[in-house]
């Protein structure tokens, strides 16, 4: 088992990463509460609900659970949490607990955020890429009809516990989405995490990738600097989430392709070496990511407008320089040229 703490000027937490720890849950909260709020989806409920109740037996629980996937991460949803917790007398002396992937993470951060002005909340995450990336930094919030994560606010939970035990149960999709954001950590930081990712060996992967964001998130809470590193991919990979409606490509997946095509703007802009490409195919392919994209530039910078990141015109990209070394750079959005269905 390994215990990263993560300290900055609002918060201080613990991020447990181990096998087996569902069934030892209260060994692991380090403050007191009286009721326990779990918010999960329909297929985490079916499959581990019932054990991570168990823990809970001395405490009233309440349970929520949303339907699966990236249509529930909007305000529609978040207004049915609001009401079944107040209905259910939700105090700031309660705990709230995201059980689920990272929409799951994304939507009970950010009721645990603004109901009552803020009530403690932890993260449990089940997939791979909530373990090493969106259960971490505090990053919290929906979807709008125009673009993803257009609502939310930066509020750390009070821990996050890492069961790598629960990925046994995911599908390979599920799993390659974690590998992309894992690539995405070694491209832009650590190329050690490269080689885990290449063995295979998930429990190094998480650990270095956490250990990555910790970093990073220690030094930059609030994304005014480098923390928008770890948006390397991401700008085109939300475009891409959005063009297939959410449901064509997963988010792991979008991101493979926001990769590649970061990659190839920066090879234009003479900023990436060009043999970087290579190495980042050979990677995705490996664990059949996706690498093309079937939008044209215009529809993917038609979205990218609407992008959170865009100032004055201009948005902060992300480019890599050599593996394991990014750097952010403003372009307006003219500069974004690439060959037409990229």
């Amino acid at each position: 088992m390994e215990i990263i703490n993560l300290k900055t000027k609002t918060s201080d937490y613990d991020i447990t990463i181990g096998e087996n720890l569902l069934g030892s849950v209260l060994k692991h909260i380090k403050m007191p509460f009286d009721k326990a709020f779990i918010v999960t989806d329909q297929n985490v409920a079916d499959l581990y609900l019932e054990r991570l109740t168990e823990n809970f037996k001395s405490k009233s629980v309440f349970c929520h659970i949303v339907k699966p996937g990236e249509k529930s991460k909007c305000l529609k949803t978040v207004s049915g949490i609001y009401d079944d917790f107040i209905e259910n007398k939700i105090s700031k002396s309660d705990l709230i607990i995201a059980f689920g992937g990272g929409v799951v993470g994304d939507i009970t951060g950010f009721c645990a955020a603004t109901i009552l002005r803020g009530v403690n909340y932890i993260q449990i995450p089940t997939t791979m890429l909530s373990m090493l990336d969106s259960s971490i930094g505090g990053k919290c919030g929906v979807n709008a009809k125009q673009g993803k994560n257009l609502i939310g606010i930066i509020y750390q939970p009070k821990g996050v516990i890492c069961d790598v035990a629960l990925l046994k149960s995911l599908p390979k999709i599920e799993l390659s989405g974690g590998v992309s954001e894992a690539i995405k950590c070694g491209f832009i930081k650590n190329p050690q995490i490269l080689k885990f990712i290449e063995k295979q060996d998930l429990y190094n992967t998480i650990v270095e990738c956490v250990k990555v964001k910790k970093e990073i998130v220690q030094e930059d809470e609030f994304e005014n600097n480098i923390r928008m590193l770890l948006n390397f991919g991401h700008s085109f990979g939300h475009a891409v989430e959005k063009l297939g409606d959410y449901k064509k490509f997963s988010h792991g997946q979008a991101v493979a392709i926001g990769m590649v095509l970061a990659v190839k703007l920066g090879i234009k802009l003479k900023i990436t070496k060009p043999e970087i490409l290579q190495t980042l195919l050979n990677l995705l392919n490996k664990f059949e990511l996706s690498t093309i994209c079937p939008y044209t530039i215009e529809q993917m910078k038609e979205v990218i407008a609407s992008d959170k990141k865009v100032r004055s015109g201009k948005i902060n990209f992300i480019f890599i320089k050599d593996i394991g070394t990014a750097e952010i750079k403003p372009i307006g959005l003219n500069e974004i040229s690439l060959e037409d269905k990229i």
